[in-house]
């Protein structure tokens, strides 16, 4: 993955990031950056509606089937909580990143792929650290949070 980028930045890389390397896994997360450019740009202009999001990670997942249809996909779902860069906006990063996570599970049942619940798991790991232990800024995992990640993974693939 590239830090940054969007839905629209992913597909953009499709055949050289993912189909020309012929995975036999692909874990896809995507979804807080469609959310957290719009709430950091007064016009606009960095983002798209939840059924663009939804229709691009579709056709990124259309795409990757149609050539590699072998490839067990996970996609997982996108997570936010509050933070140095997310306090400010907290209840529009949380509304925005709720949606487009209910867009991904929906896009893997339409699929049937793998998903993977991330925010729940993250929410229940505050009871024992604050959210930087998990989270460098409420969007960015820090070790234990990409740890955190890597287990579910791996338990939503039964590895």
């Amino acid at each position: 993955g590239v830090s940054g980028d969007k839905a629209a930045q992913m597909y953009s890389r499709i055949k050289a990031d993912t189909i020309d390397l012929c995975p036999d896994y692909l874990s896809i997360l995507i979804g807080v950056n469609d959310v957290w450019h719009p709430l950091n740009d007064e016009s606009g202009r960095k983002g798209y509606s939840v059924e663009r999001y939804t229709q691009l990670l579709s056709m990124f997942v259309e795409d990757v089937l149609e050539a590699k249809p072998d490839t067990v996909i996970a996609i997982l779902e996108p997570f936010v909580l509050d933070g140095t860069a997310t306090h400010e906006k907290i209840d529009a990063f949380v509304s925005g990143v709720s949606e487009r996570a209910k867009a991904a599970k929906a896009v893997a049942e339409k699929y049937n792929l793998v998903f993977v619940p991330l925010q729940d798991e993250f929410n229940k790991k505050l009871e024992l650290a604050p959210s930087g232990e998990w989270l460098i800024d409420g969007v960015h995992p820090t070790h234990a949070g990409h740890q955190l990640i890597a287990n579910e993974l791996i338990k939503a693939l039964d590895l």
